[in-house]
């Protein structure tokens, strides 16, 4: 009789052990934006409901929904600008491209500015220069909304990969369907392409 009681307690001991291992949580699930604690679903501290959400120029994600920035900038000044510009280009001494425009030869440039959210940027085609330049050149800056001046900053572009180029300068914005701008181009401390260039321009809103 004592070794059945022994028994008994034995096998009850480890079915106690057996099922105080098993998580109260196991079988529960939690809809998104929660998460289970001792069995019961709760709100996930960590929840962020505008993980993944992308949302347009002007809005912001709030609780998962995108709504209307109430900071957005409404950028009038971006669009297509058709201008016309002054300067010279320089690659590697002349031996990869060296051409020079001036007032009697300017040439005529498509430039766009972007916004993209709080970012911008200014797309100059400079086609009609040379065929090395069949790409526009997109350069990345910053945009003051009050004085409406677009500055460029050390942005670095390949030109096709013959050379890699600092851009740096300008826009002016602050006149109504205007824009004048100043561009140097050069190169990067240390590159092996020498590289000499100026881009002056102004045109107005298509």
């Amino acid at each position: 009789m004592k070794k059945l009681f022994l028994s008994l307690f034995v096998m009850g001991s480890i079915t106690f052990g057996l099922q105080s291992c098993k998580d109260s949580c196991d079988d529960v699930t939690c809809p998104t934006g929660q998460v289970c604690e001792d069995g019961d679903c709760v709100t996930d501290p960590n929840y962020d409901p505008c993980t993944g959400v992308t949302c347009a120029t002007g809005e912001i994600c709030e609780d998962g929904t995108c709504v209307t920035d109430p900071n957005a900038y409404d950028c009038t000044e971006c669009g297509t600008y058709n201008t016309e510009a002054t300067g010279n280009m320089n690659i590697a001494n002349g031996a990869v491209l060296d051409t020079t425009w001036t007032d009697t030869n300017k040439v005529v440039i498509v430039a766009q500015f972007l916004q993209s959210g709080s970012d911008y940027s200014l797309s100059v085609d400079l086609s009609g220069i040379s065929s090395l330049l069949t790409d526009p050149i997109a350069v990345e800056g910053s945009y003051n909304t009050s004085t409406k001046l677009f500055t460029v900053t050390d942005f670095e572009y390949s030109v096709q990969g013959i050379a890699t180029v600092l851009v740096n300068g300008t826009a002016d914005f602050s006149t109504t369907d205007a824009v004048s701008g100043s561009l140097a181009i050069t190169a990067p401390a240390g590159a092996s392409v020498p590289v000499d260039g100026q881009l002056d321009f102004a045109g107005t809103k298509q």
